[in-house]
């Protein structure tokens, strides 16, 4: 049932993923209001924004990169991961983080083309730079981008530099911004790494049980789509590939963020989606295919018992 239905992409389809978006968020800022005694400001809206449009983003991203054309998969596990985890709702800053981290992968996937390579690359690592603003750990995002750069585009030698002309632009806006109208000293917010994690919120049930749901599933896909890519061309292995590196840079930011809210796992969302869709799409067994994607309205309900 559940299956067949998400497996179109009609404006009906669109229309049930928001009303559900809607349904759950609200449910999950009554428990947090009324249950937990979160405050409940302005900064709770804007939250609930930003992730509507993360997942307008990551939708438009898997569509044009034909990640998911035939079905809606994506975005129904993307409303289900952020329901899962409403510390999200509280951090409007790694929210915005990793939506300019979405715009850079949207960007940098874009490179298998052939059109507009120069300002793709400069796009890319602008909008990187802005998040490193914002979340230090999203500078490991460079590192995938020079991958793209080198899986795609590595022939011409202004590929490599124009990045370094992204980067210093924003930096040379800051430092004007700081001198002349903040009237500050001037900082440059130059990543600097800890790797002494806290690790409180993994011992938070409510925060551990979707995350291993998460962690599990998304094993498996990963599994499942390393031996399917025997039979696919190089070329069109090199966006998955960089996709499993995003997953790999969402676990190491889960880890070693050192940070304790458990919000960063919004990284880890785009890459999981992405993969858990493609595996699902491809299972034959109707039965499977629904208990596949019934696990996560599960999830979610056991998520929220636990904080009950």
């Amino acid at each position: 049932m559940i299956s067949s239905f998400f497996n179109k992409t009609r404006p009906v389809n669109y229309l049930t993923t928001a009303l559900l978006f809607v349904f759950l968020t609200v449910v999950n800022v009554v428990v947090h209001f009324a249950v937990l005694h979160e405050p409940l400001t302005w900064w709770v809206l804007a939250s609930v924004l930003l992730q509507f449009l993360t997942i307008i983003i990551a939708g438009f991203t898997a569509t044009i990169n034909k990640f998911s054309d035939t079905n809606t998969y994506i975005i129904f596990l993307l409303v289900l991961f952020f329901a899962s985890f409403p510390a999200t709702l509280f951090h409007t800053k790694l929210l915005t983080a990793n939506i300019l981290v979405l715009l850079g992968i949207r960007r940098f996937l874009g490179l298998k083309t052939n059109n507009r390579i120069k300002a793709k690359i400069f796009d890319t690592f602008l909008f990187l730079t802005l998040a490193i603003f914002l979340f230090k750990w999203a500078a490991l995002y460079l590192v995938i981008a020079y991958i793209a750069i080198l899986l795609f585009q590595a022939q011409d030698l202004r590929n490599w530099i124009i990045p370094f002309v992204a980067m210093a632009l924003i930096y040379v806006f800051y430092i004007i911004y700081q001198f002349y109208i903040a009237v500050a000293c001037i900082n440059l917010p130059i990543p600097k790494f800890s790797f002494i994690p806290k690790y409180e919120e993994f011992f938070n049930p409510a925060f551990v049980v979707p995350l291993a749901y998460m962690a599990l599933i998304g094993f498996w896909s990963v599994l499942k789509s390393l031996v399917s890519y025997s039979s696919k061309p190089i070329h069109q292995l090199k966006p998955d590939w960089l996709i499993i590196l995003c997953l790999l840079a969402a676990v190491v930011i889960i880890i070693f963020t050192g940070n304790a809210n458990g919000a960063e796992v919004v990284f880890a969302f785009f890459p999981l989606a992405v993969l858990i869709a493609a595996v699902v799409e491809k299972i034959q067994i109707k039965w499977l295919k629904e208990t596949v994607l019934w696990l996560f309205p599960a999830m979610y309900l056991l998520m929220l018992l636990l904080v009950l």
